[in-house]
């Protein structure tokens, strides 16, 4: 039964995009089928759903979390809200500066299709971002800085909104403390498809 409706589910996209789909499916623990999984096939990019925002869920599996430790290449988890389409150009938002998204190959391919200019949320200090952060991006970059705060996410949020972006690129290559809890609340909060890599 499962292998049919995974069948059911794949075959409309390998007939519409010409492109090769391998699948399978195993029982088990969850978390341990999927180290198992990412250990074996070693993949560029894992793509997840969008999950529901958080309500008080203390037995939350925190899986998008395990596959993050797991898994050292790109997360790609789409929103169900605003669907990526391929057949246009791509409008992306980076948090901080995209140098970091050049060293993958996969992130550069879709730079390489993307609506000018590139957006670039900073959060921090206006005076310490001040400094030089030009990008080697070969396309034009407007930049937001952000007051770090409480707030700082949701209006990031509602500016990521706005400015229509239907891709979110984060990094985690330099990644610290802070960081990692606004890719936290990103993952959350953002309305959009979010690369993590």
């Amino acid at each position: 039964a499962n292998e049919k409706k995974m069948k059911e589910l794949l075959e409309p996209m390998l007939l519409d995009n010409d492109i090769n789909i391998s699948y399978n499916y195993a029982i088990g623990n969850v978390k341990n089928e999927i180290k198992k999984r990412i250990k074996a096939s070693q993949p560029d990019v894992i793509v997840l759903g969008k999950r529901r925002p958080k309500t008080i869920n203390l037995m939350g599996d925190k899986l998008t979390e395990f596959i993050l430790k797991h898994h050292e290449g790109a997360v790609l988890i789409l929103s169900k809200k605003r669907v990526i389409d391929m057949d246009s150009q791509l409008s992306i938002g980076s948090l901080n500066n995209f140098n970091e998204a050049l060293t993958s190959n996969f992130v550069k391919s879709l730079i390489s299709k993307t609506k000018v200019p590139l957006k670039s949320f900073m959060i921090g200090d206006s005076s310490a971002l001040s400094e030089d952060q030009s990008t080697t991006i070969d396309k034009k970059v407007v930049k937001y800085v952000f007051q770090d705060g409480p707030n700082a996410i949701n209006t990031l949020t509602g500016y990521v909104t706005k400015n229509n972006i239907s891709l979110f690129y984060v990094g985690r290559k330099n990644e610290n403390q802070k960081q990692t809890i606004y890719t936290k609340n990103l993952i959350d909060k953002v309305g959009v498809s979010l690369l993590i890599g």
